[in-house]
């Protein structure tokens, strides 16, 4: 059987109206995920610049960082 593991970073934020989302990006640099304090200032600046907003409720999106937190899935193919 061939195991592979692949490994996502996904931040997490709060919006405007309170409500919280996430955003995964598809490509970073391995060291934001494993330095916390380049990972925060990296977020901060990223809500900085009110970049998204929700169509219906026209609410900026990703103002205010909550979290960070790396998903790492693991697939065992059996044929």
């Amino acid at each position: 059987m061939n195991t592979t593991i692949s490994q996502r970073l996904q931040l997490v934020f709060f919006n405007a109206d309170g409500s919280q989302s996430t955003f995964t990006p598809k490509f970073y640099k391995d060291e934001l995920s494993t330095d916390a304090v380049k990972l925060k200032e990296w977020m901060d600046k990223f809500s900085q610049l009110e970049l998204f907003q929700h169509n219906e409720k026209e609410t900026p999106l990703y103002t205010e960082k909550k979290g960070a937190r790396l998903i790492e899935t693991k697939v065992t193919e059996i044929f």
